[in-house]
């Protein structure tokens, strides 16, 4: 679904590398699923009460549903 945070290289502690993976699965992804699913969720309500085109809402609730937000273009805007 997303790509693995690779937190326990990114954090100088003396937690073990075992401590930090389970951190890393156990709290920090779930929170981030959390925080993704609130922003979709409030996208969403925005798009329905939105006065935009029939056709613009669909396409910006289909792209909502599969988290394409900040998907770029093409290979030069990333």
């Amino acid at each position: 679904m997303y790509k693995a945070i690779q937190v326990q290289k990114h954090l100088n502690c003396p937690l073990s590398e075992r401590f930090k993976s389970t951190i890393q699965y156990h709290v920090v992804v779930p929170t981030l699923e959390s925080f993704i699913g609130n922003v979709q969720e409030r996208f969403k309500e925005i798009v329905l009460s939105s006065t935009l085109p029939e056709k613009t809402k669909r396409v910006l609730l289909y792209l909502n549903s599969r988290k394409e937000w900040l998907i770029p273009k093409s290979p030069v805007d990333r």
